[in-house]
């Protein structure tokens, strides 16, 4: 959190800039197969926070819409002009989703959960010490954090 109570980030090259107040609702790691490919890596880490709590402060990102391994729609949003993924639309109602990456200071991310760790390359360590899903969350996870 910075001195105005809101969290900041963007891409790369500056093109895009958002801020959100209050705690993320939910942070993990993703490691389908759709997020290794989005982020050139082992898997994603996301955050989600409370969509009436986010602003975007400057510029759009371009939307890239799937059928996530889940079977719902995602959109994941990137720099147009650098390439770096920054948000996250999901079919939560509410709900942002946020590349932990993309923070200004990305060391505050801590992720609670691991999810589809099926997929996850063994060359990408899973931390020990949160739990794992070998697919998605479970509902009752997800419904617990939105009525908090």
């Amino acid at each position: 959190m910075n001195e105005q109570g809101s969290t900041r980030g963007g891409c790369a090259c500056g093109a895009i800039r958002y801020c959100f107040t209050g705690d993320p609702v939910l942070e993990y790691k993703c490691h389908c197969l759709d997020c290794q490919l989005a982020s050139g890596g082992g898997g994603v880490a996301a955050i989600w926070v409370l969509a009436d709590g986010f602003t975007l402060i400057r510029g759009e990102p371009r939307y890239w819409e799937i059928i996530a391994d889940s079977g719902r729609k995602i959109a994941r949003g990137f720099c147009a002009d650098c390439g770096t993924p920054v948000l996250v639309r999901i079919s939560v109602p509410g709900i942002m989703g946020i590349f932990a990456t993309s923070l200004d200071q990305p060391e505050r991310f801590r992720p609670e959960y691991e999810i589809w760790t099926s997929k996850a390359r063994s060359w990408d360590d899973l931390n020990k010490d949160i739990p794992h899903f070998e697919e998605n969350f479970s509902v009752d996870v997800v419904r617990r954090r939105l009525k908090q």
